[in-house]
């Protein structure tokens, strides 16, 4: 991380500078201890890891599915030679729930990346998680029952699989990027965030969702309100 360089001005940036190696020293302790904890079973393999360039193949999810290439934070290698990967938040990470309904894919997705270019020739990919820089710990992610424990996700009370379970998971984060990207190449563009507050959205005059139209559509009725005419896609279908 280089944190030598910034736009702020030089007394506020020395502030920040400061604040920033503080954080960095907490993780940093945060990781001692857990590595302690757990006998030194897991150490980084892979910092910054690149897929689908620079020589290093893309995840292919099938012929009808999309190329996919990232950059991993962290890849660590654990008993036996598993893998567990990492991606690194400054704050908050995403809700257990989202990557549960398949409404986030990008933990999955390093997952299948990793196991299959990483694993090719033996080896398994056994966890995977967003690490909260701000609260020092893993919030949430993807693991087997068996590593939750060394992982940090003992606790956890979503994201644990099988073997069975964890390969069914990720056959149906395939799927999901394929109908995403199937979507995309068609042109459908689906409206219809998770959560969507029109007086706080900075986009609002771009998308033009309606919570209140979406809600009464589902409903089977018009909104009392709703005024003169207006279409929005949503899907294959128009909202009025």
């Amino acid at each position: 991380m280089d944190i030598s360089r910034t736009e702020l001005p030089e007394e506020a940036w020395a502030v920040e500078q400061e604040a920033i190696e503080n954080e960095l020293r907490l993780v940093i302790s945060e990781e001692v201890e857990h590595s302690r904890a757990t006998k030194g079973m897991w150490a980084p393999a892979y910092l910054e890891w690149d897929f689908g360039t620079d020589g290093v193949q893309a995840l292919e999810i099938n012929p009808d599915g999309p190329l996919v290439r990232g950059r991993i934070d962290r890849i660590d290698r654990g008993p036996g030679g598993v893998l567990a990967v990492y991606d690194y938040k400054s704050a908050s990470t995403p809700d257990p729930g989202d990557i549960e309904s398949l409404a986030v894919l990008q933990i999955p997705l390093y997952i299948l990346a990793a196991q299959e270019i990483l694993c090719r020739e033996g080896g398994q990919v056994v966890g995977g998680c967003y690490y909260s820089i701000a609260n020092r710990k893993v919030e949430s992610g993807v693991w087997l029952k068996d590593y939750a424990a060394s992982l940090r996700a003992g606790a956890k009370r979503k994201g644990k699989y099988t073997c069975e379970g964890l390969c069914e998971f990720l056959e149906s984060v395939k799927s999901e990027a394929v109908r995403i990207t199937q979507s995309v190449r068609s042109g459908r563009f689906r409206i219809a965030p998770r959560k969507c507050n029109p007086q706080r959205c900075r986009f609002a005059g771009v998308c033009g969702y309606d919570p209140a139209v979406a809600g009464a559509k589902q409903a089977g009725a018009e909104p009392r309100g709703a005024g003169g005419p207006r279409s929005v896609r949503h899907g294959g279908d128009a909202v009025d």
